[in-house]
Formats: structure tokens, C-alpha cells, sequence
């Protein structure tokens, strides 16, 4: 007569599978929701970081800031799209062209969209010009460059005599206020800038 031998039968190996899968899926399911949370997370702070970096590249350009003729050096042009989108023109005089090698010139600031791409703010660097005698609506966006895109609204603010102003043109003011729009997220940016003494 054979001995037999010890052994599992199939239907212990069915349950300790099926046990070890139930307890699996407890397990994991809460991992599963945590890193989609996670990953949502870093996308909505991503795209703040650039909001961020947008409006502090704005305000870094304006801070290269150079007194010049009587002229106004800054202009601020205040424009609403259609349903009231906020869509303003920003026109300083400044010298940070000349990091690059070009001579002091206008910088500009607005929304555009190159072909078979969303809104975008853009900025275009204008040697010589004064802020004055540049008209925004008749810049190529092809030879701007793109500094945030998918942005759908912009507006600025200037700080003078203790109130924000939209409409603005002269030397430059007191503190800045950025509003950008991306999609439902709205973010304000204020900062100060330097004053001639």
C-alpha cells in the first residue's frame, strides 16, 4: 500500500488565492486613490509655479527699468475681450534687451495666439522704440516670444497715488499688480518697484 504524502488540496489553494487577492485589493485601493491625488496635486502646483514664474519675469523686466526722455516710458492699455475677459497691453521702456547684446528698447506684454495654438502671453522686445510710438495690435505674434501658454486672461494695475489705476502712462510706478487668468484659476501678483531718487 503507497503512503500518501502530504500535500495541499486544491480547494486550500483556491481559498488562501483568493484570500491573498482580497486582501491585495484592500490594500492597494487606498495607494491607488492616494497617488491619483498626489499626481492631481503636483499638476494644479505646477501650473501655479508657472503662473509664478511668469509674473516674476514681468516684474524682473520692469525693474530694468531706465529713465529716458520726457516720454512716457510705461504704458498700461487696458482692453477686455468679448464677455469681459481681461486682456490689457503692457509697454515699458528698458534695458534688459542689453543682457542679450541689443540696445535698450521697449518691452511688450500681452495675449496672442500664434496659428493652431491656445491664447498665450507674449512678449516682444523692441530695440529703440519708445513706448509711445508702438502700436500693440500690429506686433507679428510669429516674432513674439511665448512666455506662458494656455493663458486666458491678463490684466495689470499700477499702484499711484495710493490707488491702483488700469489705464496708466508715464514714469515708472510704485507697485505692480498682475492678474492672470488660466482657465477657472485666478492669480494676483503685486509687487514693488524701484524709484528714482
Amino acid at each position: 500500500m503507497r503512503r500518501r504524502r502530504p500535500a495541499f488540496t486544491l480547494i486550500e489553494i483556491l481559498v488562501v488565492v483568493g484570500l491573498t487577492g482580497l486582501i491585495a485589493v484592500t490594500a492597494f485601493t487606498p495607494l491607488v486613490h492616494t497617488v491619483g491625488l498626489l499626481r492631481d496635486l503636483e499638476l494644479s502646483f505646477g501650473r501655479e509655479a508657472a503662473l509664478r514664474v511668469a509674473s516674476s519675469r514681468i516684474v524682473d523686466d520692469m525693474r530694468q527699468y531706465q529713465e529716458g526722455s520726457r516720454a512716457p516710458a510705461v504704458r498700461l492699455v487696458r482692453h477686455d475681450r468679448l464677455g469681459g475677459v481681461a486682456d490689457d497691453v503692457l509697454l515699458f521702456w528698458s534695458v534688459a534687451p542689453l543682457r542679450q547684446g541689443r540696445p535698450a528698447g521697449t518691452i511688450v506684454y500681452r495675449l496672442g495666439a500664434r496659428p493652431g495654438r491656445e491664447k498665450s502671453l507674449l512678449r516682444w522686445t523692441l530695440p529703440g522704440l519708445r513706448p509711445g510710438e508702438i502700436n500693440p495690435a500690429g506686433l507679428d505674434e510669429e516674432e513674439a516670444q511665448l512666455v506662458l501658454q494656455g493663458l486666458d486672461g491678463f490684466r495689470v494695475a499700477f499702484l499711484q497715488d495710493r490707488r491702483w489705476v488700469d489705464e496708466y502712462g508715464g514714469g515708472l510706478p510704485r507697485a505692480v499688480r498682475l492678474t492672470l487668468t488660466r482657465g477657472e484659476v485666478e492669480k494676483i501678483y503685486e509687487d514693488w518697484l524701484p524709484q528714482a531718487r
